[in-house]
């Protein structure tokens, strides 16, 4: 009984790993677009500052966040109707990434705002919490290459808190290109080429 048992949830595991797959190569454009708009909030804030226009900082990101919001559930709204059935991995991918969302956003606006983080300082938290989302994300996913990406931002935060200036924001914008773009064009590839192969 213990025996079947046992295989019974080794069976569930490995179903959760390929579901995971499936899905997190299908987000790749998720990747792809707050990779994007991400890059675009930091360099508009970088511009904001040089020009001294620091009360539009906060509504630019508004804006950003807004906007991204608003895709997102667009996005998966409309892939729910596409993918009728709702995998457990599934859930815990898109948990991971919405938990992560909105702990960016405290830190940034409530953390930002209260004068609890300084702006400096914003950047750096926000890529250390990205970290914990890619390293997770990678042990579902059970993807070496994606679980080795945490490092990268991990690293980037260190470098950005032990020698803090504005330039951390053209770092965490090019982080935002290394990874979290770039992942997601190799997901996106990947998706396409499986895609492609069941069409034949």
């Amino acid at each position: 009984m213990d025996s079947i048992s046992a295989q019974e949830e080794l069976s569930f595991i490995k179903k959760i790993i390929e579901d995971s797959k499936r899905i997190l190569i299908i987000d790749g454009k998720s990747f792809i677009f707050w990779g994007i708009i991400g890059s675009i909030g930091l360099l508009a804030t970088y511009f904001l500052i040089i020009t001294e226009n620091y009360f539009l900082i906060n509504w630019a990101w508004v804006i950003v966040i807004g906007f991204g919001s608003l895709y997102t559930v667009l996005y998966y709204s409309k892939k729910a109707k596409i993918y009728k059935s709702r995998t457990f991995a599934g859930k815990i991918m898109n948990s991971i990434w919405m938990a992560m969302g909105i702990a960016a956003t405290i830190l940034g606006f409530a953390g930002g705002m209260s004068g609890a983080i300084h702006g400096i300082f914003i950047s750096p938290s926000i890529s250390t919490v990205v970290g914990v989302a890619y390293f997770i994300s990678g042990i579902v996913y059970d993807s070496k290459w994606m679980t080795a990406l945490s490092a990268g931002w991990w690293i980037g935060a260190v470098i950005m808190f032990l020698f803090p200036g504005m330039h951390s924001i053209l770092i965490m914008a090019g982080m935002m290109i290394a990874f979290q773009i770039a992942p997601g064009l190799v997901l996106y590839r990947k998706y396409s080429a499986e895609f492609s192969s069941k069409m034949l």
